[in-house]
């Protein structure tokens, strides 16, 4: 049988959220069979991403940031979204430089 489990967290845009949320994320994963080098890994991914979140979604205003993280079997799976301005020129911004 495939272990499934997930969580949802909801944090407002505030830089000292960001711990927690990479603390959260971290707990979470360490359900699975990862390595404490893995785990750090992940933790940086998931402050990169919020801060980004918080940074350029919201230009450091109030507003929320929601992350998502949820395994299958082995597979981790962590999802952070804001609502704020988005990217004007999403081409531009994806263009390898």
């Amino acid at each position: 049988m495939t272990t499934t489990n997930w969580i949802k967290l909801e944090i407002p845009s505030d830089t000292r959220n960001v711990a927690f949320a990479r603390t959260a994320v971290a707990l979470f994963a360490s359900q699975l069979d990862w390595t404490l080098d893995e785990l750090e890994d992940i933790k940086v991914a998931v402050s990169e991403a919020v801060s980004n979140s918080m940074i350029h979604g919201y230009d450091l205003r109030q507003g929320l940031v929601n992350i998502e993280a949820s395994y299958t079997g082995p597979e981790l799976r962590v999802v952070v979204e804001d609502f704020g301005r988005g990217i004007a020129d999403i081409e531009q911004a994806q263009e390898i430089r």
